[in-house]
């Protein structure tokens, strides 16, 4: 049983650390932002979204070649998993991947989650990760990559800018130093089991990585909706570019043509050990007042910190399919791209049943 901690001590590491948003006093004692615990607890299970772990994901070549020592967990609808599937997987709800992983018997083995595009895996994939569970990884691009046949989940939803005039190369600042959101106390739950009843909740909530036009949910954002957005410069919205700088800007031979990010938006290194949504970095430059609109290059990174994002109390949503609904040309004619494009040649023919 984990032993208490003295509110004194931890009085002093939250405000000693200073990066973490401080305790408030408050008539009736102390009153705790559980955010600023919740994002401690995260960080004593190994900080995930920083971590050489990032981002947990195989490809399709990865899996077939060691299937045998994986278990797959299907997230998609039963309908599309029944019109196809990996020999053997599971087809089980979002709601159910936790129960299912920590009550297996095969202890030995690593689950696989699989969606249709990478992106709703990627988000599980994310919050079992932020539970503590160390052997879960998420299909990359999902089974638009296992086979042709499933190819379409994926082609049709990339896209190319039609607002060009509203992206550019200026680098745009992180903003000040802000307190992170705040959440309510929980019933006198710990910040440990505060933060497993968010990701539970959260997973039961679910994820869909199917586009539709001008469809805005908890956790996505489409490129339509985005794009009215940008159109309306909105200051409603805060944008996270979350990649490499390559993502954001355009090299000293980009022309017009290959933009660069959308004006206002604010690039976010995501890759360890230069990952800067540390708290001893700059996560709390994300503004708590805005709601966060998040895009990477195919959405299966964004997913990834929207989920970490939100469990803090942010208002975060990911763009599906990242910078492929915005300007996929750029991506699948640079090399400096090839291990985030998703490309139509790369796909495999693996076997799948029915």
């Amino acid at each position: 049983m984990k032993k208490s901690v003295p509110i004194i001590f931890i009085i002093f590491i939250l405000i000693a650390q200073g990066c973490i948003e401080e305790i408030t006093d408050s008539a009736a004692g102390f009153n705790f932002n559980n955010s600023a615990l919740i994002l401690r607890e995260i960080e004593s299970r190994g900080d995930y979204i920083n971590s050489p772990n990032f981002p947990a994901s195989i490809t399709a070549e990865e899996l077939n070649s060691n299937l045998a020592n994986y278990i797959v967990l299907d997230v998609r609808k039963a309908e599309d998993f029944s019109n196809g599937h990996i020999k053997d997987a599971v087809n089980i709800t979002s709601g159910s991947l936790l129960d299912y992983i920590i009550n297996s018997n095969n202890l030995n083995k690593d689950f696989v989650i699989i969606s249709n595009t990478g992106q709703a895996s990627s988000y599980y994939t994310a919050l079992l990760r932020l539970y503590g569970l160390r052997n879960v990884y998420s299909l990359k691009f999902g089974m638009a990559s296992w086979h042709k046949d499933f190819s379409h989940y994926f082609t049709d939803n990339i896209a190319e800018l039609t607002n060009m005039e509203n992206y550019h190369n200026v680098d745009n600042p992180k903003p000040n130093f802000s307190e992170l959101p705040l959440l309510e106390k929980g019933n006198n739950l710990t910040a440990g089991e505060l933060l497993n009843k968010r990701i539970i909740d959260f997973l039961i909530e679910g994820f869909n990585e199917n586009a539709l036009p001008y469809s805005i949910t908890v956790n996505t954002i489409d490129k339509d909706y985005f794009a009215s957005m940008i159109n309306l410069n909105s200051s409603e919205y805060f944008i996270i570019c979350s990649g490499k700088s390559d993502l954001y800007f355009v090299g000293q031979l980009g022309v017009f043509e290959n933009p660069g990010h959308p004006k206002g938006a604010v690039l976010y290194k995501t890759f360890y050990p230069v990952s800067e949504l540390s708290s001893v970095n700059y996560l709390q430059t994300i503004p708590v007042s805005k709601k966060i609109i998040l895009y990477s290059y195919a959405g299966e990174l964004s997913a990834i910190i929207t989920a970490h994002l939100r469990l803090l109390g942010y208002d975060a949503k990911s763009l599906l399919f990242g910078a492929h609904a915005l300007f996929y040309q750029r991506l699948a004619s640079s090399e400096a791209f090839i291990n985030y494009t998703y490309h139509i040649n790369l796909v495999k023919d693996f076997p799948y049943v029915k």
